[in-house]
């Protein structure tokens, strides 16, 4: 018999069933692929993350939609699996306060944190690069019969924009009543992506439910078995190259505070800080809830 232990954490948020539900699974090198692909549809959330030793890094992270689909990288499920590193004391230093650590993804390498110092809780930090996004020409008619927003990029004549990289598609919505209205032809949108080559749609807009905050999204990625994502860390870097590009913050602004979640009533957020180069990069510091430990056990 095999014992696996598995960490349900609420990633991105600071209040328990807020954010984004997720799942770590450590140790698992010891598992196949087939038992990999069966555990994640076993387990629940819409992303399982599991752990495992790396020669170029301190972790290496495979990530699982509940369909079995895996996934280059996912924002949410590396703050859950971070968050099960630290509560298991899988980290050195007893006495430590600050780590900085990588961890190894099939999108790369990334730079990762956990501060302990915080008066209002753990912090976990995570470096990805600057999103590339690019114009998007597709049928707008075609995308309009299976969103019922009206993105203002329609009314200004703009081009509608996409993250080279991660395939999100990137829509404004005219305001947080419009946002929250918005309802997606699942069936009908998941063709339209698989036709057009997208990943996932974002629709945000910068009417927020918390008055010091910068911008409201909402995320959607038929596609790959997620009909609304409640909290989406991959599109971050995204999010923050649009709200600069189409100067919804003036280019001096540097931290950004994303919110999402709300009309799923699984309210979250994250800070984002963009630091400058050629190309920017993104930091994200975020907060989240473990919720329950267990063990399984496998034949």
């Amino acid at each position: 018999m095999r014992l696996f232990k598995v960490h349900q954490v609420d990633a991105f948020t600071n209040v328990l069933f807020g954010g984004n539900p997720t799942t770590a699974v450590l140790d698992a090198e010891q598992l196949s692929e087939e038992e990999i692909r069966q555990l994640a549809q076993e387990l629940g959330p819409l992303e399982t993350a599991f752990v495992f030793p790396s020669e170029v890094a301190e972790f290496r992270l495979r990530y699982f939609t509940r369909k079995g689909i895996e996934l280059p990288f996912c924002g949410h499920s590396t703050v859950g699996a971070l968050r099960a590193i630290e509560w298991e004391r899988r980290l050195s230093a007893e006495n430590q306060e600050r780590y900085a650590f990588q961890i190894e993804t099939q999108a790369g390498i990334f730079p990762v944190g956990i501060d302990l110092t915080r008066p209002e809780g753990i912090i976990f930090t995570l470096r990805i690069p600057g999103a590339q996004l690019e114009s998007c020409l597709v049928p707008l008619d075609e995308l309009l019969k299976v969103i019922d927003v009206l993105p203002t990029q329609v009314d200004g004549e703009r081009p509608l924009l996409i993250d080279r990289t991660s395939k999100c598609l990137y829509l404004t919505a005219s305001s947080l009543e419009s946002l929250g209205a918005l309802s997606v032809d699942l069936p009908a949108f998941s063709r339209f992506c698989l036709e057009q080559g997208i990943m996932s749609l974002c629709v945000l807009t910068p009417r927020t439910f918390h008055p010091h905050y910068h911008v409201h999204a909402r995320v959607f990625a038929p596609t790959i078995g997620i009909e609304e994502d409640p909290f989406s860390g991959s599109i971050q870097a995204g999010l923050a190259a649009y709200l600069r590009q189409e100067k919804m913050i003036p280019l001096t602004q540097k931290r950004i505070v994303s919110e999402q979640g709300h009309f799923l009533g699984r309210p979250g957020h994250v800070e984002i800080e963009v630091i400058e180069g050629t190309p920017f990069l993104v930091q994200l510091y975020a907060e989240a809830v473990h919720v329950f430990e267990t063990l399984i056990e496998l034949v």
